[in-house]
């Protein structure tokens, strides 16, 4: 037995991130289990080459947490991409309150295997920039005592993987879209926000307690948040129980792709008007002010809005210049304050989608000459549906609108 400890981030090659790639990429090793606390996009996509050429050939099996807001949806989608259906991801859940808290990676065949167990979860801060600390322990299976430890450790992942019982649930697309409506995980973009929420959220000690499964049917509780416990949001936002109502806006930053996701409604693409000497629909898309204002900087509201001097609080930003299929258009952003919404004018994006398609808009990085690049997710194109679950935000009322933000 041959123990090696990986501190980070002071010393790269001994880094997490750095030991599971080389891992990964052992010719030699023919199983890779893991159980991991917290997963997100920013920690898989180090591996996400790796895994996949692993999981081609090999057998993989990861079991993720979905406790205290710490797994993205981002980040069990790459997962998935990356396995390709090659792999299993099991989610594991206690509704008894125990928090899923392991990080333990596990690389074996037939004769040895090599054992990490420590405080890294498979995010970005995790495997590279944070202060962590693991032990690696390398396993001759020939030797009878550290056979035994492998042994309990492999009887270990199985209990939260496929002996997992109620706890325990295969990831699949179904699956995933149940986690997202019942708000057990979260966009990255929305996910300080929600983790503050369930900080403060006091549970009781759970010893003793029977193991619950997951409950796909489960809301956000609705219970006060206990009065001890404070959370400072911005002007605007409140919480009912433990489910925050707007929360924080993401604000973009240099390097990384802020996307809005929207699902086009009659309002937006349909034909409007058609009878004779009526006229047509102007050719605007409907972005609703919930969204607006979730992400202001987004939009660049307000400071790169101007009043119209002819009409009281209408706003416009004009002949915002973007990309859609390859070519450059001038979008008029505007508000409308009869009506309260805010909108997005030009013909060529309005006569781009079909109701039921999801807009795709997305910020563009600095020095560009365009702010935004828009996409049109056609409902029978193979990405829809990946779009259609971050679409998670419905517009209150009898609007079939949804909406979400999301990073790439």
């Amino acid at each position: 037995m041959e123990l090696q400890l990986l501190p980070q981030p002071d010393d790269e090659d001994r880094r997490l991130g750095k030991i599971l790639t080389t891992q990964l990429s052992e010719k030699k090793w023919t199983h890779f289990y893991a159980a991991i606390a917290f997963i997100k996009k920013s920690g898989v996509k180090h591996l996400h080459n790796e895994l996949k050429d692993f999981a081609n050939t090999k057998t993989v099996r990861i079991t993720s947490g979905i406790d205290l807001a710490g797994t993205s949806i981002e980040g069990l989608q790459q997962l998935m991409n990356a396995l390709n259906g090659f792999g299993d991801v099991w989610i594991f859940h206690n509704e008894n309150g125990s928090t899923f808290h392991p990080k333990v990676y596990l690389f074996f065949n037939a004769n040895e295997a090599i054992l990490i167990i420590g405080s890294g979860n498979l995010t970005q801060g995790g495997i590279f920039t944070n202060y962590e600390a693991s032990m690696a322990i390398s396993l001759n299976l020939e030797l009878k005592d550290e056979k035994r430890v492998f042994d309990d450790v492999k009887k270990t992942l199985d209990s939260w993987s496929i002996n997992g019982g109620d706890c325990s649930k295969l990831l699949n697309d179904e699956l995933l879209k149940e986690l997202i409506d019942n708000r057990y995980i979260f966009p990255e973009s929305m996910m300080s926000t929600r983790i503050a929420a369930v900080k403060a959220k006091t549970t009781s000690g759970t010893d003793g307690r029977e193991k619950r499964k997951i409950s796909t049917s489960r809301k956000v509780p609705t219970a006060p948040i206990a009065k001890e416990h404070h959370i400072d949001l911005p002007d605007g936002v409140k919480m009912e129980g433990y489910a925050v109502i707007a929360p924080n806006p993401v604000k973009p930053k240099l390097g990384l792709n802020i996307v809005y996701l929207m699902t086009l409604q009659k309002t937006d693409v349909g034909s409007g008007q058609t009878n004779s000497g009526t006229s047509r629909r102007s050719p605007e898309i409907f972005i609703p002010i919930s969204a607006r204002n979730h992400n202001p900087e987004f939009w660049g509201w307000t400071n790169l809005f101007t009043e119209d001097s002819a009409k009281t609080g209408k706003f416009d930003r004009k002949n915002v210049p973007k990309i859609i299929g390859g070519a450059k258009i001038n979008v008029n952003m505007m508000t409308w304050p009869d009506k309260s919404d805010f909108r997005l004018r030009n013909e060529v994006l309005r006569r781009s989608g079909n109701i039921g398609d999801i807009l795709k808009l997305e910020r563009a990085e600095v020095g560009l000459d365009y702010e935004y690049s828009i996409e049109i997710i056609s409902q029978g194109s193979s990405n829809f549906a990946k779009y259609k679950l971050l679409c998670n935000t419905k517009v209150r009322g009898t609007s079939k609108k949804e909406w979400g933000y999301h990073t790439e």
